[in-house]
């Protein structure tokens, strides 16, 4: 078990200024509130020149609202808050002569050049995950300029050695051999620095590839996905993944905007997805592999030897076996793999000012260790591997900011908060003969 000192990679910043479109004017003590799903999940309030910083926001995206007496309220749709980096969004609004004015919802852009960027990499989103053909954080990595990817594997960032490269799940440094596989529908964010490392990851001579599952969602929803290549082609490539996420616990309150309006608010969320994958021929070949065909496996394994006709002791019958005894196949034998993967979330916020978030991840992979020495009769032989990996974690978040919204805008002191992270992993891995198991005689 550890302490973490990397926790606020998976946060990110909101920074801005809210002015009156008619003249330019800093609007001082104006709301901005920081939406998902019509629930507020944070927020804060512009100073004397109509600047504010909100942090920390878990990453995702979210509708960010800019309000003031007497103006309209300004909206803007689907900003991207990115883990370790601050998202620039000015707001224009203007006067209204109406007691409940209109909310003006803009989409939000993506700017092509980022203000804050000090490090080179990238980072891929949900929305552009879902569209890649890959379905782990390697695949996803490799889309990045400067990552090498060989056999679907991160073979080295800008000519690193591999393991030069440090992974993080939600915070926790993936360590030793430990799994840093995720199901697709469980990756938020996957961000790739390949230069300029900042000094909150320590000593890493490579790159750094941290990936951020999704927070729980405020409406109850899932989605299941089922993909087989069985009758297509003989490598048996079989998925089944499933997610879900929703409230466990909410309260009604009135809409801060409309106070005609109930809102559900929500105190307890949860995540939980889940995958398994089994595949016959985890590396298949371009050109496929000889083997000996099954009669004459057995017919070797029932006479072995024959008589030296020269009476020199006895011959391996392997030595007399001819073209006709082997065949071509696309697939290799006694070569699959079955992996099994849960990761679960949840969040508990009791107060305004303080988050709880509690999650894990469980892996199983099973799978045959390829000998191409094997490959011609023996490939029965071919050793068990497995791998288990189990990661949990806990972490609290508290803010320091009063109920009176003016006060902390005129605060000498803003956006001050702490966050402490409990996190444990355990990689177990059993190599052993597929047949006999643990047991040595």
């Amino acid at each position: 078990m550890s302490i973490s000192t990397n926790v606020f990679a998976q946060s990110g910043t909101l920074q801005g200024k809210v002015v009156d479109v008619s003249n330019g004017e800093a609007i001082a003590f104006a709301n901005v509130s920081i939406e998902s799903n019509g629930q507020i999940i944070t927020g804060g309030m512009t100073d004397f020149d109509g600047k504010f910083v909100i942090k920390p926001i878990p990453a995702g995206n979210y509708d960010v609202k800019a309000s003031y007496v007497g103006y309209h309220t300004l909206q803007y749709k689907g900003v991207k808050i990115m883990s370790g980096k601050i998202t620039f969004q000015d707001f224009k609004i203007s006067a209204s002569t109406q007691v409940l004015s209109e909310v003006e919802v803009k989409e939000y852009k993506i700017p092509l050049i980022s203000k804050d960027q000090t490090a080179t990499g990238g980072s891929v989103t949900s929305e552009e995950i879902a569209k890649m053909p890959g379905r782990d954080a390697a695949a996803v990595a490799s889309t990045v300029g400067g990552v090498y990817s060989e056999k679907g594997e991160i073979g080295s960032v800008r000519g690193s050695r591999s393991e030069a490269t440090a992974y993080y799940i939600d915070g926790v440094k993936v360590s030793g051999g430990a799994s840093k596989s995720m199901p697709k529908s469980a990756t938020s964010q996957v961000e790739v620095i390949t230069g300029g490392v900042p000094a909150k990851y320590g000593d890493v001579t490579g790159g750094i590839i941290s990936i951020t599952t999704k927070e729980p969602a405020r409406e109850t929803y899932g989605a299941v996905e089922l993909i087989t290549s069985k009758f297509l082609d003989p490598y048996n490539y079989n998925l089944a993944e499933f997610m879900v996420t929703g409230p466990l616990y909410s309260k009604k309150t009135i809409d801060a905007y409309d106070s005609t309006k109930i809102k559900k608010n929500v105190i307890a969320g949860y995540f939980l997805s889940a995958s398994y994958n089994y595949v016959a021929d985890d590396a298949p070949s371009a050109i496929g592999w000889w083997k000996a065909k099954d009669g004459v496996v057995d017919q070797l394994l029932a006479t072995p030897y024959r008589r030296d006709e020269e009476g020199f002791g006895a011959l391996l019958n392997t030595e007399f076996l001819g073209s006709d005894n082997f065949e071509k196949v696309k697939t290799q034998s006694d070569a699959q793999s079955k992996q099994m993967m849960l990761t679960g979330k949840i969040d508990f916020k009791p107060s305004r000012n303080v988050n709880i978030t509690v999650g894990g991840t469980f892996d199983y992979l099973k799978y045959r260790d390829v000998d191409y020495a094997n490959s011609l009769f023996n490939s029965n032989n071919n050793g068990e591997v497995i791998n288990k990996t189990i990661r949990g974690y806990a972490r609290i978040t508290q803010k320091f900011q009063s109920d009176d919204e003016k006060e902390n805008a005129t605060a000498l002191i803003k956006n001050a908060f702490y966050q402490i992270q409990f996190d444990y992993t355990k990689f177990n891995q059993t190599v052993q003969d597929p047949y006999n198991k643990g047991d040595l005689f």
